[in-house]
């Protein structure tokens, strides 16, 4: 395995044993970037059919039955507000699209809103029930704007004894005009929630938030916590799917490149490879990311949240990728590709002991780098390789070996 790795590495950078050009590295590279945002592209496109939480449990539902944030005194308004997702609008994401990955218990609440969302005549009237209270808010805040004015310059006038101001006539008539337009606006507001209630689908759907379902939430709600749960989990998976079989494609590429004596195949499925694998690593570290600071050290977040400190939190997980980057590249570089494996591999494959360019093994030099492959024995006084840990032609170990 580490002398595949090994070869797979050299074939990032050379081209029948000796280091590619600049201008085809840059080719090269710039096949690498395209396929990496291909791959991640195709990652999000693929994990997206992956049902989520709020596919299965889709937020009108969740705030009906789950969160309660739905009553009879708002319910208007928000059903006029969830319209626009149950129809065909390319804004909004119709929940029931997905019928299969929606909650059993969610799928009647949500066939209630499509049905009046579907009906013309009550969405309309819908829609203009939220359009008089916006109107009404508006009013409103005009209406308290020109009462402090008013009340104000009705002070100045009582404290100047000049009851002729014409300013405080002008106020006064303008807080007459908002009143009786609030008034009209408040009571065609009424009329129009009146023929509302009466439709007997908002009749039901307003039966369904008064009443309360204190099973349905309990279950929703349990349902909802194992969801989040394993959602980055599933999500890793469906991502793995999508990557292992382009990595086995490129790594088979490879082998047989390799075995064939191919180079320009070699260098390309070498590259290949590498680029499908940076994502691997990406998305594993994604999901410790994403279950670490929920999963194992909730308190410890929290109590960061609730100081205002969560900057500290992300400080700490950069530590400590850092450390365990620096811990991996000390454990390659000292262990799995340390110098003397290295030398092994190239005396016996006949390369260079300096650069690993292929050599004759008689070749007293590479005529590349020019380093000198050979030097005395301290023990026989023969030729013997200049790295290797032991003489070739006495068996013995040298007295100081070069490193």
């Amino acid at each position: 395995m580490t002398s595949k790795l090994t070869a797979i590495g050299r074939g990032l950078t050379r081209l029948n044993n000796y280091p590619i050009g600049k201008a085809a590295l840059t080719v090269v590279l710039m096949l690498d970037v395209f396929i990496l945002m291909s791959i991640f592209r195709g990652l999000d496109d693929h994990s997206d059919q992956l049902a989520s939480p709020y596919d299965v449990i889709p937020a009108h539902c969740r705030a009906i039955v789950v969160d309660r944030t739905w009553s009879p005194n708002n319910a208007l308004d928000k059903i006029a507000q969830a319209i626009p997702y149950y129809k065909n609008d390319p804004d909004y994401r119709n929940p029931l699209r997905q019928l299969n990955d929606v909650h059993a218990a969610c799928r009647p609440l949500l066939r209630m809103l499509e049905g009046i969302a579907n009906d013309r005549s009550l969405a309309a009237s819908l829609g203009k029930q939220l359009r008089l209270g916006t109107q009404i808010g508006q009013v409103n805040s005009k209406l308290e704007k020109i009462r402090g004015a008013y009340d104000t310059s009705l002070l100045e006038t009582i404290a100047q004894q000049n009851s002729a101001n014409n300013e405080v006539a002008e106020l006064k008539a303008r807080v007459r005009e908002l009143t009786a337009k609030l008034n009209q606006l408040s009571k065609e507001q009424r009329n129009v929630a009146q023929r509302i209630v009466q439709a007997p689908a908002i009749a039901q759907l307003l039966n369904l938030i008064g009443e309360p379902l204190a099973d349905a939430a309990a279950d929703l709600k349990a349902e909802l916590i194992m969801l989040r749960y394993w959602q980055p989990v599933k999500r890793l998976g469906m991502e793995l799917l999508f990557l292992l079989p382009l990595i086995c494609a490129f790594y088979f590429w490879n082998s047989r490149s390799l075995r064939a004596n191919r180079p320009y195949q070699t260098l390309v499925s070498a590259h290949l490879l590498t680029v499908a694998c940076i994502p691997v690593v990406f998305k594993v570290f994604e999901l410790l990311h994403d279950i670490i600071p929920y999963r194992l050290f909730t308190e410890l977040f929290d109590l960061l949240r609730e100081l205002n400190a969560v900057a500290i939190w992300h400080y700490l997980m950069m530590a400590v990728v850092i450390a365990v980057a620096m811990a991996l590249t000390y454990l390659l570089q000292m262990k799995v590709f340390s110098h003397q494996r290295l030398i092994k591999k190239r005396i016996a494959k006949s390369l260079c002991q300096n650069c690993g360019v292929g050599i004759g093994p008689q070749d007293n030099a590479c005529a590349l780098c020019g380093f000198k492959q050979f030097k005395s024995c301290d023990n026989c006084a023969q030729s013997t390789y200049v790295f290797a840990p032991f003489c070739r032609e006495c068996g013995e170990l040298p007295t100081q070996v070069d490193e």
